[in-house]
């Protein structure tokens, strides 16, 4: 037993300084340990450069947040986790791609295809689909959700991973069926995937 009494105030998020010395975003990450060399990443809306309503860590490009501020937050994010991200364009379906097919830098973050705001004519088409797969090291599978449900999978033995952006439409449309087909077509074996969810 201690001594040591504690009162019932809560910690303010709202004071953790969001950015460095120089400005730069500090995102602020729940890292999950899925499978031997596979780590899952949960994100916050702590530690970032947008403001008002997108307060601080906002990494969706189709919110009407300035996309210079998503681009920070994105960069930041990319450098926390030192991964490059993958981003397409959820739109509650049943498809599902591999990545490594299609994956080009075209962000400083890494690969996005999601269609944000910004997009210039010379960018690559906008990709959509609701469950990605990559057999690369050093990607990560972006999935945005807020009543969805992310589903995060793992062959640590075929070094495959996958995620499926999981909502009613996509359940129905068979997103994760999809994702898995995606994953096996790349050397994954069902039995040995691991999920977690989001």
């Amino acid at each position: 037993m201690t001594d040591k009494q504690y009162d019932d105030a809560i910690l303010d998020s709202n004071a953790i300084d969001p950015t460095d010395v120089d400005g730069n975003p500090i995102p602020v990450t729940i890292p999950i340990m899925l499978a031997p060399g596979v780590k899952v990443v949960y994100t916050t809306r702590l530690g970032g450069t947008s403001e008002g309503d997108y307060a601080h860590c906002n990494l969706g490009g189709k919110s009407g947040d300035d996309p210079n501020h998503v681009l920070a937050n994105r960069v930041a994010l990319s450098n926390a986790i030192d991964a490059k991200l993958s981003l397409v364009s959820q739109v509650h379906s049943g498809v599902a791609v591999d990545v490594d097919e299609l994956f080009v830098m075209n962000r400083p973050f890494g690969f996005d295809v999601s269609g944000g705001k910004g997009e210039t004519a010379d960018e690559p088409a906008v990709v959509e689909a609701d469950g990605q797969v990559t057999a690369q090291k050093n990607v990560a599978l972006g999935m945005f959700a807020a009543d969805c449900l992310p589903v995060l999978m793992a062959d640590p033995e075929a070094g495959v991973i996958g995620a499926a952006h999981c909502g009613r439409r996509g359940l129905q449309n068979g997103v994760i069926g999809a994702t898995i087909e995606k994953m096996v077509s790349k050397g994954a074996r069902p039995e040995r995937i691991v999920a977690t969810l989001g």
